[in-house]
């Protein structure tokens, strides 16, 4: 099972209507780390400023992916608080590497094909350069 499909079956309630779920391994952990922050949130930690009401919001994820070599998160009936986790997960992916998840030399280049923009440290960037050149 990939980590994706394995993020996904963890949380089977926020993800029952996702129709696309397409990032790299290195990302994984932040994913995961998000869901349960809204499943978490969703669950307990729910209440309307407004009216006091604590019925939770049926916060569902639509897509995650990656595009322009950031991540994406894409979520109906969202609160405030789940677009605040949604905009610290993209902040921290874009200091991560897709690929393999390391903080330390990461930039975000299209590389030797220069059409697609990934997030990549610079070993796996050299890799992946490697392995288009051939």
């Amino acid at each position: 099972m990939t980590k994706n499909n394995q993020i996904k079956a963890d949380y089977p309630d926020i993800f029952r209507d996702c129709f696309d779920f397409s990032t790299g391994d290195g990302w994984a952990e932040l994913i995961d780390a998000l869901c349960s922050a809204i499943d978490g949130h969703k669950k307990w930690g729910y209440i309307d400023r407004g009216t006091g009401d604590t019925t939770p919001p049926d916060i569902q994820v639509r897509q995650i992916k990656e595009k322009f070599g950031t991540l994406r998160v894409y979520v109906a009936n969202a609160t405030y608080e789940v677009d605040g986790m949604i905009r610290l997960a993209e902040v921290i992916a874009s200091r991560t590497c897709e690929f393999c998840g390391s903080n330390i030399e990461v930039t975000n280049s299209s590389g030797a094909e220069n059409v697609w923009r990934k997030n990549l440290c610079l070993k796996c960037h050299e890799e992946r350069d490697k392995r288009l050149g051939d």
